[in-house]
């Protein structure tokens, strides 16, 4: 009697200890249904690669932005059921082909690619059936709220004319003196050394660049006396762009290090961007005002739907 009575004693606190662990791992609850800590962990190894290098702050911040995404899916999943809304069968497969087709891909291929990330097929095609059905929900809910006139794509048109019409691009002409990455510190002052030589060259009245450029340049541009064309802010390599961007025309830069080695520029030309035509842009504004107009009002709908629901979190 005594051995059944401490066999149920460790049966029982054996349960109680299960039933807290289980306590201990929930993150949230909403409206009675349970969002569990490896949901949060689960989603934050997908968004971020190494979430084991960030700080305890950044981490703890990163996984209350994702549990609050979860508790939102939650309360929309919840809506799609209750609405009907749900993806069939057919629309999620037909979703499926178009990213396929979309990414140039097989389905084998696709298999591969998810396995990479940690995820299976089904589970894919699980998690893609809710994204879908949650973009349908926002439709019903939303798009009727969403309105975009001609004197709101204007008014952004003028905005980004505006901000655009300060831009300029160049036309640049540089010798390159080669450096390998690896390359030591002697290696270094003497690639250095003879920039400094070339500039100094280049820098001399009458001096001819292009033909500067071809005599000693050792980039593929050295064949075409170092021409680089037009180009605007976000083409070439940082460096060499803060360097460039200064400069005046006529101007001849001192050595610019950048991967590559050593440059010296010269500015033939600057000239202001030319600004698309309304008429060009019209259509990309009306979209991007709508997709603005729209994610808006689905942080208001989910507010809404927060506001009517039982919501313990436990972060």
């Amino acid at each position: 009697m005594r051995k059944c009575l401490l066999g149920c004693f460790f049966f029982c606190f054996a349960a109680v200890a299960a039933n807290r662990e289980l306590v201990d791992k929930v993150a949230a609850v909403v409206n009675g249904e349970v969002i569990p800590w490896s949901a949060i962990e689960k989603r934050l190894r997908q968004e971020i690669p190494t979430p084991h290098l960030l700080d305890a702050e950044k981490y703890r911040a990163a996984q209350k932005l994702i549990l609050s995404a979860l508790v939102d899916e939650k309360l929309m999943d919840a809506q799609t059921k209750a609405l009907g809304l749900e993806t069939t069968n057919e629309e999620l497969n037909l979703a499926v082909e178009d990213i396929l087709r979309q990414n140039n891909v097989s389905l084998e291929q696709l298999e591969s690619l998810l396995a990479r990330e940690g995820l299976t097929l089904v589970a894919y095609r699980s998690q893609l059936k809710a994204q879908l059905s949650r973009m349908k929900l926002i439709r019903v809910k939303v798009q009727s709220k969403v309105n975009v006139t001609d004197e709101d794509v204007k008014t952004a048109y003028e905005k980004w004319a505006k901000a655009e019409s300060g831009e300029v691009e160049l036309h640049a002409r540089h010798i390159l003196i080669r450096l390998d990455g690896n390359a030591d510190a002697q290696a270094t002052q003497t690639a250095l050394a003879k920039a400094q030589n070339i500039a100094s060259l280049a820098k001399a009245p009458g001096a001819n660049f292009a033909a500067l450029a071809k005599q000693y340049g050792e980039g593929s541009s050295a064949a075409t006396g170092g021409d680089l064309g037009y180009f605007k802010r976000g083409v070439m390599m940082p460096e060499f762009e803060n360097a460039a961007f200064v400069l005046e025309t006529g101007q001849v830069s001192e050595p610019v290090k950048t991967n590559l080695g050593f440059h010296i520029i010269k500015i033939e030309d600057r000239r202001a961007l030319p600004l698309a035509a309304l008429e060009e842009l019209k259509e990309s504004l009306r979209q991007k005002l709508m997709q603005e107009q729209m994610e808006t009002y689905a942080r208001h709908y989910s507010q809404e739907l927060r506001a009517q629901a039982l919501i313990e979190e436990k972060l």
